[in-house]
């Protein structure tokens, strides 16, 4: 046990980067981090996790196309918001914050609540692409928020298109 706690330490010091499954986008994630893209659902392009930390990060992307013209990001990202407060329960909602994400303009919104009577925090960031919206969502229990929640906003700021 001691060596596989050595290793992920080490790991964790080392850093890689994850390709969407279209192969657009990508993140920049711890090297303990892993694909977690078999547990999840349609409209993950991507998901990551540390499973040690109880840490984990998804993206969804959403075509422009889909949307009327109209809808903008900030309409998005309260669609975004409204859908995770009805799925969270006795959720507090921070007021979004705008941030800049490899010169594009996101918003990042922290959410806690209880999902089947465990407390999570969530920090939900939206953005848009030139053809896409896209939703960055990273969670962990709300007992390790301390000692995760300032690598999952570096995962999400490292959010960019594939070069």
């Amino acid at each position: 046990r001691l060596g596989r706690a050595l290793a992920d330490n080490q790991a964790a010091d080392e850093e890689k980067i994850m390709t969407s499954t279209d192969g657009k986008y990508q993140v920049t994630v711890p090297g303990n981090w892993k694909d977690e893209m078999e547990k999840l659902g349609e409209g993950t392009v991507l998901a990551a996790g540390n499973s040690r930390q109880d840490a984990y990060l998804v993206v969804l992307v959403e075509s422009k196309e889909d949307f009327e013209s109209s809808v903008t990001l900030e309409d998005y990202q309260n669609a975004v918001i409204g859908q995770m407060e009805g799925s969270v329960e006795e959720a507090s909602v921070s007021p979004a914050e705008s941030l800049d994400i490899n010169g594009r303009t996101g918003y990042l919104t922290e959410i806690h609540g209880t999902v089947d009577s465990v407390k999570f925090t969530y920090w939900v960031t939206c953005l848009e692409t030139t053809v896409d919206f896209v939703q960055i969502t990273g969670w962990t229990l709300q007992s390790r928020e301390e000692e995760c929640g300032e690598e999952i906003r570096r995962i999400e700021a490292s959010f960019q298109e594939s070069k």
